[in-house]
């Protein structure tokens, strides 16, 4: 299977129009959103990357999880796409809701982008990935990797989900577009790409549509040069998603308000556990 380079994912987008019913899940009558005063989410995962470092003890389970807490029937959330178009936002909006709403038990673990953790302990930086196509694939990878582990250490928890800042699959977009089908090909044959996508198939998968008013830099992201870059990225993360089989809801950029975009969510997260129970 090859996959499109950047320059092809418009008309590949343009194509995929016709079929993206499928990926949305129909509306549900408006939901309470919940803000409660402190924002700070209750379980917040915080990945260490390095094989000498023992994973799990950095991934601490809050005590209002007990031994006889009940494992929640719940599915796991991504919420991913290209750069800044609120995701991090989004994903401590959905936190603090949780926290408000759900019992101790039933209360998501949330797993911070580790793409920064990467990037800082291993001294990478935003131009590494268009300077060096092979620093840009080796960051990639070690992506990849935290990712698996952050997961794996959200799921031995006893609340046993979780809400993701990212996904497995925004390395292999990064790879693609920077280094090439061959770069992309690395992860995309690789263990941990198979067990997260695997994963990812069945949770609600939420790309955040570029384009929306907020862009500024930083200092650590790769910024796009445009707003077409910016716009073509949004359509490689659909393509490839679409490539591998991965379900998902594209949120619209004219949904502006975190309160409007949270309840976007919900809604989508709602009609998905009901159809899969």
């Amino acid at each position: 299977m090859r996959l499109v380079s950047r320059r092809q994912t418009l008309p590949l987008a343009m194509n995929m129009k016709a079929n993206l019913a499928i990926h949305k899940y129909p509306a549900l009558p408006s939901l309470p959103v919940a803000f409660p005063t402190d924002p700070s989410p209750a379980h917040a995962i915080m990945p260490v990357e390095p094989e000498s470092i023992n994973l799990e003890s950095q991934f601490q389970m809050s005590p209002l999880n007990t031994p006889d807490s009940p494992t929640p029937a719940h599915k796991n959330i991504y919420i991913i796409g290209a750069q800044c178009t609120g995701k991090t936002t989004l994903v401590n909006a959905l936190a603090s809701h949780f926290q408000a709403t759900n019992p101790p038990a039933a209360q998501p673990f949330i797993i911070k982008e580790v793409a920064r953790t990467v990037l800082i302990h291993h001294s990478f930086t935003a131009q590494d990935i268009t300077s060096s196509t092979s620093r840009c694939l080796a960051l990639q990878r070690l992506i990849l990797q935290a990712q698996v582990r952050a997961e794996t250490a959200a799921l031995k928890s006893q609340a046993c989900w979780f809400v993701s800042d990212r996904s497995g699959i925004d390395p292999i977009c990064y790879a693609l577009q920077y280094v090439g089908q061959e770069g992309a090909d690395v992860l995309l044959q690789s263990s941990e790409w198979v067990e997260l996508k695997e994963r990812m198939r069945g949770s609600l998968v939420v790309v955040c549509e570029a384009g929306v008013g907020w862009l500024s830099d930083d200092g650590v992201r790769l910024m796009p040069e445009n707003v077409e870059e910016w716009n073509a990225f949004h359509e490689l993360f659909c393509g490839l998603l679409e490539r591998e089989g991965v379900s998902y809801v594209v949120l619209p950029r004219d949904v502006g308000s975190v309160a409007e975009r949270l309840r976007f969510v919900l809604e989508r997260y709602s009609e998905l556990c009901r159809l899969r129970k």
